[in-house]
């Protein structure tokens, strides 16, 4: 699938905002790459604030929820 080989492709080094850019169907994201502040109580959906919390820096996951599928990588 597409999200399989986009993962591929950032673990093998691929630059993340160049391929959120190209790839990404959120209309916020695929314009500005600017990353979200994730905290346990922000306004973001369960399964993207668990995965973004979770992950160690500079880490990859995938989670789905009712918006689709979420690349995250946690930069901080």
């Amino acid at each position: 699938t597409e999200v399989k080989a986009l993962v591929g492709q950032l673990k093998a080094g691929g630059d993340f905002d160049a391929l959120m850019k190209s790839h990404s169907e959120d209309p916020g994201s695929a314009t500005t790459a600017r990353p979200y502040t994730v905290t346990p109580d922000a306004q973001l959906v369960i399964e993207f604030r668990q995965l973004s919390l979770r992950l160690k820096v500079d880490e990859i996951g995938v989670c789905q929820s009712d918006f689709g599928f979420h690349i995250i990588k946690r930069i901080q």
